[in-house]
């Protein structure tokens, strides 16, 4: 079996990419995709004003169907990348609130990409603390995204604080504690992990990366989703093949391709 559904899509309604929706149709259908969710981002609050102004919802429609008319042999989900920010979490809340009541709305992945007023990606988050402390904070920003109780279906690339950098990977083992109350957490509410494939053409694993993965199962978590976090058509369902068979060797046998807010299981 192969991963025929990519969940984790931007366009240029997103700040940082500058694809149109309808760019992805040759490299869906050179990759077998059949499902593709554009996930624009949302991260109201975010201190960066590009970020801190989302598409409306009708913008982002037109996108999925600008999509699915450029190839309507592959499903195109309505989903959003929520970014998870403590302040704004009331108003995103009821936003996201608000387009599920339209029942448009497929897929709702939360992410952190804000800690403290900081991108945890920006050499800024990094400064004037320890790594292992600053590595600690994000896991904590995680957590409390996760506890929080947006209503979403899949927790972003966790780890996204070593993504970009030439830090290390941040581990399972290297806090234990955090990384169970994580992972519970997300199996108590039903949520599904993404098997983010970004990061492994720079670091060699997903995020989050195999010890995760495993402690997930271990734990009794069976829910994921794969993203390629594509911003551009070239980048769409990278490092597919190699996810597959991280996520087989950690134990998952099944993944979640996510319609109207219900998982629908497909086969590894």
């Amino acid at each position: 079996m192969k991963i025929f559904a990519d969940q984790h899509i931007h366009t240029d309604l997103s700040p940082d990419s500058s694809a149109p929706a309808a760019a992805y149709t040759a490299k869906a259908r050179q990759k077998g995709l059949t499902h593709l969710t554009l996930t624009q981002h949302m991260d109201v609050g975010h201190l960066n004003p590009l970020f801190n102004n989302p598409p409306s919802a009708t913008a982002m429609l037109a996108a999925v169907r600008e999509l699915a008319n450029a190839a309507p042999e592959i499903t195109v989900g309505f989903g959003v990348e929520c970014g998870y920010i403590r302040q704004s979490a009331n108003e995103v809340k009821k936003l996201l609130e608000s387009l599920y009541q339209t029942n448009k709305l497929d897929f709702v992945l939360l992410s952190v990409h804000s800690v403290g007023g900081l991108d945890p990606y920006e050499d800024n988050y990094f400064q004037g603390r320890p790594l292992q402390e600053a590595y600690k904070v994000y896991l904590e920003a995680l957590l409390e995204s996760v506890e929080y109780g947006m209503p979403c279906h899949a927790i972003g690339h966790i780890g996204y604080v070593w993504k970009y950098s030439s830090r290390p990977v941040l581990e399972a083992q290297d806090f234990p504690a955090l990384c169970d109350a994580i992972l519970t957490a997300i199996i108590k509410a039903e949520k599904a992990i993404e098997i983010n494939t970004s990061s492994l053409a720079i670091k060699g694993e997903p995020l989050p990366p195999a010890s995760y993965l495993k402690r997930y199962v271990e734990l009794g978590g069976r829910l994921v989703t794969f993203g390629s976090d594509a911003h551009t058509p070239g980048a769409l369902a990278q490092g597919f093949g190699q996810a597959r068979q991280i996520a087989l060797d950690c134990g998952i046998t099944e993944y979640a391709v996510y319609k109207k807010g219900g998982p629908v299981m497909a086969a590894l």
